[in-house]
């Protein structure tokens, strides 16, 4: 469906042979570029964006597209609140991720639609972060890092 490249979120290009930058590369989706850049502007940290498909158990009578914007570092759900529907926090000891699942019914062909189901996420957050307060964000995030 999509495939990883390396990008470098401080230039907003994605890395060729004649980048030349101190920044390391991180992996995303072409479809979340909008998003990456979004988040680096607001002072978020990502580390790379994936995707999937999983299986409900024990039944596996659905299936659930997944894009997954995974951060460098742990922040506080407060910074990004009400979130589309859809999209949520995941976190564990060393990083947080923003998830984004979309159930897909187990007889429907999974190829385009999950494609389609990941492009609607995709959509809902680019509008969501937009529509932030970027100063009112950042400060947030200095009061809630300190």
């Amino acid at each position: 469906m999509y495939e990883q490249y390396p990008y470098c979120a401080k230039c907003s290009k994605y890395y060729n042979s004649r980048h030349k930058c101190d920044s390391n590369p991180i992996y995303i989706l072409k479809p979340t570029k909008h998003i990456v850049d979004r988040l680096y502007s607001l002072g978020f940290d990502v580390a790379q964006t994936t995707h999937g498909l999983s299986k409900t158990p024990p039944t596996n009578e659905a299936h659930f597209a997944r894009i997954e914007i995974i951060f460098g570092f742990v922040y506080s759900e407060l910074l990004l609140q009400e979130l589309p529907e859809g999209w949520c926090w995941e976190d564990n000891t060393l990083q947080s991720m923003l998830v984004y699942t979309a159930e897909i019914e187990y007889n429907t062909p999974h190829f385009n639609l999950k494609e389609k189901k990941c492009n609607q996420g995709i959509k809902l957050l680019e509008a969501y972060l937009d529509a932030i307060n970027d100063e009112g964000l950042k400060a947030a995030m200095l009061l809630l890092n300190n």
